[in-house]
């Protein structure tokens, strides 16, 4: 008698799409992103101008963001954002826009990708030290970084979003691929890399050197699960 049981995996993580823009003096700041798989987690990033005011994330295709993270003061009344939604269908050109009420000199820099593979019911790595998001850490060469990354799940999309005060095309660290890098209206950057085994308090690093103040944001994707079919029989 033979018998095969179903064994559980996960599913393939990949970045989906992504879009920048940067700009000034508006009351809102908009990237149109397209992308090609449904159920996709939608990342956006801004690294935006002045700190004292409320900036939130809407779009076209009528998606619901949500803010993960909390305004991350950078120097010069910059702070680092980011914010999060479910897309069940494919984009196209989907407008996305962040937007604040203030009114005369505001400065944006936007970066909006999207994730398929993601666990959409519940997208994040249930570490609680994630996200992290930091500020002018010292690290190595002075290149935006975060220090004492750990996750939980053994295969995470992990991602990070900085900004800076300074002019500086962003490029990516060590075994990470850059998703975006712009300097027009505000610098920010996003990279990512997906992992094979949990991260123990690891520094995750972008890989220029920048003199001004800088914040980053690190955070985790998990996989969906996923199960191949099983079957039995018997031979006598």
């Amino acid at each position: 008698m033979s018998t095969s049981t179903a064994e559980a995996g996960t599913t393939t993580l990949s970045i989906d799409g992504s879009a920048k823009n940067g700009c000034g003096y508006v009351t809102s700041c908009s990237v149109s992103l397209t992308t090609a798989n449904p159920s996709d987690v939608i990342i956006v990033g801004c690294n935006c101008w002045p700190a004292w005011g409320a900036f939130t994330v809407t779009d076209t295709a009528g998606l619901v963001f949500h803010a993960r993270t909390a305004p991350l003061g950078i120097g010069g009344n910059q702070f680092v954002q980011t914010w999060y939604a479910i897309a069940t269908a494919p984009l196209t050109d989907d407008i996305i826009s962040v937007q604040t009420s203030l009114t005369g000199e505001t400065w944006y820099g936007v970066i909006a990708f999207g994730v398929s593979g993601a666990n959409t019911p519940s997208p994040f790595d249930p570490n609680p030290g994630l996200p992290k998001a930091q500020a002018n850490i010292a690290c190595l060469n002075n290149v935006p970084c975060n220090t004492g990354v750990s996750t939980t799940s053994n295969t995470d999309f992990i991602f990070q979003f900085g900004g800076d005060t300074g002019n500086t095309v962003q490029t990516a660290g060590g075994g990470l691929t850059l998703i975006q890098s712009g300097v027009a209206g505000q610098t920010a950057y996003a990279q990512y890399e997906i992992t094979s085994s949990p991260l123990s308090s690891t520094t995750l690093s972008f890989g220029t050197s920048q003199g001004s103040d800088f914040g980053v944001i690190t955070d985790a994707l998990q996989p969906a699960p996923s199960s191949t079919s099983s079957s039995s029989s018997t031979s006598t």
